[in-house]
């Protein structure tokens, strides 16, 4: 009894001796070597480590300073390299040219409507008035529309400023033309050039004469005006 505690005694102090000794010089060639859990530093496969570092650097470090490759900032390359359009030639889009006036011009008068219907020519200015106290008892269309000089009879005296055009009426807004309009209206004539006004007559034409209509000038505008009711071609021109 006495010669097993002796030997279990001897064999505890071997350990206790021993143990430390592997800890602070490692194990002995043959023997156990302790692994410590923290990682080692020095690594294995070095190649290795540098090629995923590169791979890393490649997809997370874009060095084109915006990460898309493209040239406009915003993360979509449109593939409009060229400068802006509008800035070309310093100066961009010329204006555009005045337009002609139009040919004809027309607007449909409700029943007891009043207004006015206008046409620009190139020598002056026709104007439908309906007026309150003569407003249409049913609704129509009136059109107002350019006439070429040349496609009609010579007047007794030279037309002023070439001044010709067609009245046309319509039965309701879109219905059959009809030759007189639905009430007496003012029609009235701005020229450009210079006339006696004493001499001028609005005109229209009646077959292939032309039939002279009361005429009043204004005394102080380029301007004359009449009261018409028939439907047809009239011209401005000043008599002889």
């Amino acid at each position: 009894m006495i010669l097993v505690r002796s030997l279990l005694a001897a064999a505890l102090l071997a350990v206790v001796i021993v143990v430390p000794a592997l800890m602070s010089h490692g194990a002995p060639a043959g023997g156990v070597a302790v692994v410590s859990a923290a990682p080692a530093n020095d690594s294995r496969h070095p190649e290795k480590e540098e090629k995923n570092r590169n791979e890393n650097w490649n997809a997370n470090g874009n060095s084109n300073g915006n990460s898309n490759g493209n040239d406009n900032g915003n993360g979509v390359d449109n593939g409009d390299d060229e400068p802006n359009p509008g800035r070309r030639g310093g100066g961009g889009s010329s204006p555009a040219a005045p337009q002609p006036p139009a040919s004809q011009a027309g607007r449909c008068f409700a029943m007891g409507q009043t207004g006015a219907l206008t046409l620009i020519l190139d020598g002056g200015t026709v104007t439908l008035n309906v007026v309150a106290g003569s407003t249409f008892p049913r609704d129509s269309r009136t059109t107002l529309g350019k006439v070429d000089p040349a496609s009609v009879p010579a007047t007794p005296g030279p037309r002023v400023d070439e001044i010709v055009f067609e009245l046309r009426a319509q039965e309701g807004c879109d219905g059959a033309t009809i030759g007189e309009l639905p009430a007496d209206a003012n029609l009235g004539v701005s020229y450009r050039v210079p006339a006696d006004k004493a001499a001028l007559r609005l005109a229209r034409l009646d077959g292939s004469q032309w039939v002279d209509i009361p005429t009043v000038p204004d005394p102080t505008n380029p301007y004359v005006s009449a009261t018409v009711r028939r439907t047809g071609v009239y011209v401005l021109y000043q008599a002889r």
